[in-house]
């Protein structure tokens, strides 16, 4: 499962079938998933516990649930959001505390903290924090933005380096906070204080929260550029996408790019920033990169390219010709122009170029064209103009010569075409060529 922040991720399932149902309300279903952002106060419950379950039926002593967030802009502050149902009324001698170990004490075992907001005899707030289980003062003030609200909310700001244990070091990215408990305490009666809510009911501290730093949330998300080479063309047309360009914030590199290429394929996530892809189908497409840095942030917006594929027209020449002839006796030579689409060819244009120093008899067009002829250096070109021809249409030209040469020279006759329009996707079958070999 991902998301991009915090939030509700919902995921639903239906089913259908071709004989009558009669009960169509139970033919689908949704499950929602909540989605927690360390990066924003409240950022990620701990725990939960449940509403009018203090034994006191005093809603400042019902814990609903605590937190904790890591929030962006902090320097290397935890934010441990406490809530109770109300604290419309504070009452006095009492203890508001989120406990959990870190690090190990001096004889290696692992160290209890606390965060805490306290009243005194006299209702004078205060925000404490230090090692066990919040019975005591413990080591010093919370850091501002330490607070409470009428609604409940408690808001317990502590700095990383305030929580530097015998060994293990002040808390950093990595690194784990455990066994989460909140014991409310009354701090009324001499030995040990009455508590009237916990969370866990069970006592037993729970749950492992990982460490993100507030620096990663911190991290700006990166800015994808793509460019596209080229962006139009005739079908089949390959592009080639580059998003090297992409600018990452600082310290961060892009750890993945994700291409997709706006005609129904799969998206394609790689490292590294370059990818081609073919487009077989005419149309314009509307490619998009997103990307990802390494601390895990994704772009905000994704980079775009258009690409715009239109149809060719493919002209396919073939000719056919004597394998064999007597010097001075006329060869007849057939070439055919054809339009294997998917467009109309415009401004079809046929050209046929004689052997050496064969002299042009006759030519004709089926169904229809206009030819004319040049001779240079004793080769006579014979050019026929074939106006349009749309998908599948073809044009065939029969040229006779009187051929010329000396018994085992081998004459090579050459037809081409080309169209003004929209293009010809395959060149490769664009010319032909009939050889003749003179024989006695």
């Amino acid at each position: 499962m991902h998301a991009n922040s915090g939030g509700t991720l919902s995921n639903s399932a239906s089913l259908s079938t071709t004989s009558a149902d009669a009960d169509q309300s139970n033919n689908s279903a949704t499950v929602q998933t909540a989605v927690d952002n360390p990066c924003t106060v409240p950022g990620v419950t701990l725990v939960t516990d449940p509403t009018g379950d203090e034994s006191n039926q005093l809603q400042s002593y019902d814990i609903q649930s605590f937190s904790v967030a890591e929030p962006a802009g902090s320097a290397q502050k935890l934010v441990f959001t406490l809530k109770m149902a109300s604290l419309s009324t504070v009452p006095p001698s009492t203890t508001w505390p989120v406990t959990f170990f870190y690090g190990q004490d001096a004889t290696g075992a692992p160290q209890q903290w606390f965060v805490a907001m306290k009243t005194d005899a006299l209702g004078t707030v205060s925000f404490r924090y230090g090692t066990g289980s919040g019975s005591t003062n413990g080591s010093g003030n919370l850091d501002a933005g330490s607070g409470f609200a009428p609604d409940g909310t408690i808001t317990l700001v502590v700095s990383d380096s305030k929580l530097t244990p015998a060994s293990g070091g002040a808390p950093t990215a990595g690194k784990s906070l455990t066994g989460f408990l909140s014991r409310i305490r009354l701090e009324t009666q001499t030995g040990s204080a009455l508590t009237p809510d916990n969370a866990p009911d069970s006592v037993a501290g729970t749950g492992e929260y990982v460490l993100s730093g507030n620096a990663w949330c911190s991290n700006a998300a990166p800015s994808p550029a793509l460019a596209a080479t080229p962006t139009s063309g005739l079908a089949p047309l390959t592009v080639r996408f580059d998003g090297s360009g992409t600018d990452a914030d600082a310290g961060d590199t892009i750890a993945s790019y994700t291409f997709r290429f706006g005609d129904g394929t799969p998206p394609v996530t790689q490292s590294s920033p370059a990818v081609s892809h073919p487009y077989s189908t005419p149309g314009t497409y509307h490619a998009t990169l997103t990307v990802t840095d390494s601390r895990g942030a994704e772009s905000s917006n994704a980079a775009a390219r258009d690409v715009t594929v239109t149809a060719g027209a493919d002209l396919a020449v073939s000719s056919t010709g004597p394998a064999t002839a007597k010097s001075n006796t006329v060869g007849t030579y057939t070439i055919t122009v054809t339009n294997k689409g998917p467009a109309a060819a415009t401004g079809v244009v046929a050209t046929d170029k004689l052997p050496l120093k064969a002299a042009f008899k006759s030519v004709s067009v089926s169904p229809a064209g206009t030819c004319t002829r040049a001779t240079t250096s004793n080769v006579t070109t014979v050019t026929c103009k074939l106006n349009t021809l749309a998908p599948s249409a073809m044009a065939t030209i029969t040229l006779q010569a009187k051929l010329t040469g000396t018994v085992g020279q081998v004459l090579t006759n050459t037809a081409s075409a080309t169209e003004a329009g929209p293009g010809d996707p395959n060149a490769g079958n664009d010319t032909s060529s009939v050889s003749t070999t003179v024989v006695r």
